[in-house]
């Protein structure tokens, strides 16, 4: 297997990785965005360092496939229906925040693919505040409530408003019998009156 190869089955890995991750886990801490100037030199160095060794076209790959995987984790809970109704009142956070994760995305695919090539503190430069948000899986205090992808708790909340909604329906049900049997009593009661 070539290096390239072997640095596009790193990115693999790592965009699978990406998609496995939840969002409300991902963005438990607010992750500050890179100082410009600082992060322009270190892309600057990655991509000479990339483009030597003719991976160019996957470093543009990973900053993609990485954007696109945070893009899309926020878009799908953008419009979230729940057993309680719509999240329409609920934050996904700031435009600052979001794009704070999108660019440590970016540079953790990055730093994924240019691993065997770039210097431990540059690659930890790279990672680090991804890494940092990643650790944070499983830390959220608030229970997924989404009936598109439950969580633990989402499969209880899916089990108790299935029952209410059974209940719910008995008890309309076994209503609409009794005013159907009352409406027969009353409507006999008037017939053998006339009668």
């Amino acid at each position: 297997m070539s290096d390239v190869e072997e640095a596009s089955a790193r990115l693999e890995a790592f965009i699978a990785r990406l998609q496995r991750l939840d969002l409300e886990d991902l963005r438990l801490l607010a992750l500050p965005l890179p100082d410009p100037g600082e992060r322009a030199a270190l892309l600057e160095n990655v991509n000479r360092v990339g483009a030597e060794a003719e991976r160019t076209a996957l470093v543009d790959d990973a900053r993609q496939r990485a954007r696109d995987a945070v893009v899309t984790a926020y878009n799908r809970h953008a419009y979230d229906p729940t057993w309680a109704g719509l999240n329409w009142g609920r934050s996904l956070g700031t435009t600052k925040d979001r794009l704070g994760l999108v660019v440590a995305a970016e540079d953790a695919a990055v730093a994924t693919v240019m691993a065997d090539l770039l210097d431990e503190d540059t690659i930890a430069t790279l990672s680090e505040p991804f890494e940092h948000a990643a650790g944070m899986a499983g830390s959220t205090t608030t229970p997924s409530l989404s009936l598109d992808r439950p969580g633990p708790q989402g499969w209880v909340v899916r089990m108790v408003f299935g029952t209410m909604i059974i209940v719910a329906a008995l008890v309309i049900g076994a209503a609409e019998a009794a005013l159907g049997l009352i409406a027969a009593i009353l409507a006999g009661r008037r017939a053998r009156k006339r009668g």
